[in-house]
């Protein structure tokens, strides 16, 4: 999308406060052109972020500059998106109450946790795909039973796979999505040649030893530390999702991030952050950070924003975003790095074999890649 576009979206689902809030008189002037409505309401439908803008919208007294055809458009979205949640939230609270019979209290994760809302207007601002579950590693057995007994079955299971976080996928006829049961919050992605693992970086005990119970329509469920919860999202997006070695912007998991920096103090923030720090992971998680603060206005402790290295990290996914022949020799080089950050090899192993090695896989990476920017060079060209 066009870095106008981007800039104007941002700025109408701004979580800053008080004199940091963009000017109301300004977005309404540069709302008030049609093609620039079309713009942003196109780019919220591609980040389905739709529902969240409506409600901005509606919140800063700037839905009656949206012209006519668009503004019910808006509202619908909202509406609907209010709806299925509020099954969303009716299924969290059954597979709870199953779990809960069982002596287990889930914890909700991710988007999961928006559910617990109070406001029902805000209910319906975030875009749900499935509910997002964490339970003790001596309990998956019990929580499987659990759903079982109310009629899900697993459709995808992770018993085979070695070292991941997941137990399984849960889903139901007639339900609007399926339920991902976690063991812990993070895989143990390999970094630096294997000597550190992300799993080591939230242990799953600490995660239930700082969360802290919640009741929930008749049922009990835990909320994560804000800490964990950040670190979470930053881990999901950046690592799992491998945004930041492919350069991308996922906005709708970044104003996730720009509400609950919102709602944190800067001490939690920093703290957050120098966990991650003897991973080799704290420039990651600080260049996210600084996109949410770029994009939505998200508070941030000064001795952050000034930064050197994840300020430049930022700059380039910023610029991919906004300009995209950018953004295929971003992601050539983006899978280079991921190769060489999860290499796991023997810390006995001769320097000479690993990079034989990875001299190998470098070169394979270059011919698989080379076409899909050959590709997106041509593309772009076309348009020019």
């Amino acid at each position: 999308m066009a870095a106008d576009t981007l800039r104007l979206l941002g700025e109408c689902l701004s979580v800053a406060e008080g004199e940091a809030q963009p000017p109301a008189s300004v977005l309404r002037r540069r709302l008030s052109d049609p093609a620039v409505q079309d713009d942003v309401v196109a780019a919220a439908n591609e980040a389905l972020i739709t529902p969240a803008l409506y409600d901005a919208l509606s919140v800063k007294g700037l839905l009656d500059e949206i012209r006519e055809p668009v503004r019910p458009f808006l509202e619908s979205f909202h509406q609907v998106n209010l709806d299925r949640n509020e099954a969303f939230a009716g299924q969290l609270a059954e597979a709870a109450r199953a779990m809960n019979a069982a002596g287990i209290q889930p914890l909700v994760l991710k988007g999961t946790r928006t559910l617990l809302e109070d406001d029902r207007r805000r209910l319906g601002c975030r875009v749900m795909c499935d509910l997002d579950l964490m339970v003790p590693e001596e309990s998956a057995f019990a929580a499987c039973k659990a759903l079982e007994s109310i009629g899900y079955r697993k459709v995808k299971s992770f018993d085979a796979v070695e070292h991941t976080h997941e137990i399984g996928d849960f889903a139901r006829p007639g339900d609007f999505g399926a339920i991902d049961l976690h063991r812990a919050l993070t895989s143990h992605y390999g970094h630096r040649g294997g000597r550190a693992h992300c799993r080591d970086l939230i242990p799953p005990e600490d995660v239930f030893a700082a969360a802290r119970r919640a009741r929930f329509r008749d049922s009990e469920v835990l909320v994560p530390d804000l800490r964990h919860h950040l670190l979470h999202l930053i881990l999901h997006d950046q690592l799992q999702g491998h945004d930041h070695y492919a350069a991308r912007l996922n906005l709708r998991h970044l104003l996730d991030i720009a509400e609950l920096l919102r709602d944190m103090k800067a001490a939690e923030v920093r703290e957050s952050v120098t966990m991650m720090r003897p991973h080799g992971l704290s420039s990651m998680a600080v260049s996210h950070l600084l996109a949410a603060h770029a994009l939505f206005g998200a508070p941030l402790p000064a001795s952050l924003r000034r930064r050197l290295w994840p300020r430049l990290i930022h700059g380039a996914r910023m610029a991919a975003a906004a300009r995209p022949w950018l953004a295929a020799p971003q992601r050539a080089v983006g899978a280079l790095a991921w190769e060489f950050a999860r290499c796991r090899y023997p810390l006995h192993a001769s320097v000479w074999r690993v990079n034989a090695w990875r001299a190998a896989r470098m070169w394979s990476l270059v011919r698989r890649y080379r076409q899909d920017m050959f590709r997106q060079f041509r593309r772009v060209a076309s348009r020019l």
